[in-house]
C-alpha cells in the first residue's frame, strides 16, 4: 500500500496586489493629466493696457519680453489721446514698449510688471520718444 499524500491547499490570491496596482495606475494617470495641463497650457493675459499719447503724431505701440521672442502690437495712440486694449498677453517680470511712427522707430520704454501695475497697467509715450518722432517725421518733409 502506498503512503497517503497529501495535498496543500491551494494559496489564497493576494489581495493586497490589485489595489498597488490601481494605485499606481491612479498616480500615473495625475502625473500624465498635470503633464498635459502644463503643456498646453495658454499665455496669462492682463485685462487692460492703455496708452496716452500727448504728442501731435499717431504712434504705433509694440510690446515684448525679457526675451525678446517677437513683438506684439498693443496700440495705435492717436494724437492727443488714449486708447485702451484689452486681454494683452502678460509679458512677465519685464515689458519693453516700442515706439514708431511713420516708419521711424522712436525708442523704447521699459518696465518692470510691478511699475506698470502701479499705473495702473497704462503707459505714456515718453517725451524723448515723441521728440525724437517729430524730429524724423519733420525730415521726411
Amino acid at each position: 500500500m502506498t503512503a497517503p499524500t497529501v495535498q496543500s491547499p491551494p494559496a489564497p490570491p493576494s489581495e493586497r496586489r490589485p489595489v498597488v496596482e490601481w494605485i499606481a495606475l491612479a498616480v500615473v494617470i495625475a502625473l500624465l493629466v498635470v503633464t498635459m495641463v502644463l503643456l498646453v497650457r495658454g499665455p496669462t493675459f492682463v485685462a487692460r493696457v492703455a496708452v496716452t499719447n500727448r504728442s501731435s503724431q499717431q504712434i504705433d505701440v509694440d510690446v515684448t519680453g525679457e526675451n525678446r521672442d517677437g513683438w506684439l502690437s498693443v496700440a495705435i495712440a492717436r494724437p492727443n489721446g488714449s486708447v485702451s486694449t484689452r486681454d494683452v498677453i502678460d509679458q512677465g517680470d519685464t515689458w519693453i514698449f516700442r515706439f514708431r511712427s511713420g516708419g521711424h522707430e522712436g525708442g523704447e520704454l521699459r518696465m518692470s510688471r510691478d511699475q506698470l501695475a502701479r499705473a495702473g497697467f497704462t503707459i505714456v509715450v515718453p517725451d524723448r520718444v515723441t521728440s525724437r518722432l517729430a524730429e524724423a517725421n519733420a525730415g521726411d518733409l
